[in-house]
């Protein structure tokens, strides 16, 4: 069964992403590069930190992350605590390794290996496919396109989020090749039976129907460098969703997989302070 990796690439830059990314894999679409061995298929996103909301989306989606390192620049150290953020593995690209380390000296990143590594494959079964697009293709309808982030069948009985619209999963494409069946971690076009176009475009997410979903996000760090916030983004899985934050839970407009780590960004913040501002774990 195909089934696969999420790396994202982070860097002050997207044009310094791409040129990372480029050693890992082939570009397929615009910032989206791919490597595929037998039944393993790795997909690199390259982002840079000049658009906060990209980055943290792909890094929230990933479960490797490759940090573009450079002292003194808020952009590569947002990066880094990033990464810090959503907990995934990941390495570091920098001819400074001494003052990364130390920088960072007592966070799970501070050990990240230097250099380009190898990514493992994505073993979490969330029971969602986050949407990035929709649209109708002539002869096969309404497709979504997104990262699988559990396993999916042709003829899988899944649910629209938020309207809870029932579908079945007509048929599955990956790179233009029809498969029966893909595991986590792969980006998958979607046929969806049942579903017109707009409904589709108003969904952030497919859902199984053993998916478990909630909308608390508890708390579970908040770095010292981050300012006060009443109110902040949470990246989950690449879903986008806004919260309130009291009493060490940030409330949020749209239903998360339950266990899923959100990475915390305050859009908001005062000019030159960094915006990453922690992270947490979806509850039921």
């Amino acid at each position: 069964m195909l089934h696969g990796s999420i790396v994202a690439v982070l860097s002050a830059t997207g044009d310094k992403a791409k040129g990372i990314a480029k050693e890992l894999g082939k570009e397929k679409e615009s910032g989206v590069f791919y490597r595929k061995s037998g039944e393993f298929l790795v997909s690199i996103l390259a982002v840079g930190m000049d658009e906060i909301s990209e980055a943290a989306n792909a890094a929230s989606m990933a479960n490797f992350i490759v940090v573009d390192y450079l002292p003194g620049s808020r952009e590569h150290a947002e990066a880094a605590l990033l990464a810090e953020a959503t907990g995934a593995e990941g390495s570091v690209v920098t001819e400074f390794e001494e003052d990364f380390r130390k920088t960072f000296n007592g966070l799970r990143i501070s050990n990240y290996k230097l250099g380009l590594t190898e990514p493992p494959p994505l073993q979490d079964d969330l029971g969602v496919v986050p949407i990035d697009q929709a649209f109708v293709v002539k002869g096969v309808g309404t497709v979504v396109l997104g990262f699988a982030l559990t396993y999916v069948k042709v003829h899988d009985q899944v649910f629209l989020l938020p309207s809870m619209k029932s579908a079945e999963v007509k048929s599955i494409q990956v790179l233009d090749v029809d498969y029966e069946e893909v595991g986590p971690g792969v980006r998958v076009g979607l046929a969806l039976k049942g579903v017109d176009e707009k409904e589709a475009k108003m969904s952030y997410a497919i859902a199984k129907y053993n998916a478990k979903l909630g909308r608390s996000i508890g708390i579970e760090r908040r770095f010292p460098w981050a300012p006060e916030a009443r109110s902040l983004h949470a990246f989950t899985k690449g879903i986008k969703a806004f919260g309130n934050l009291a009493d060490g839970l940030v409330e949020v407009e749209k239903q998360l997989p339950v266990g899923a780590r959100a990475a915390l960004i305050n859009l908001n913040a005062p000019a030159g302070k960094l915006r990453v501002y922690g992270s947490g774990v979806v509850k039921d």
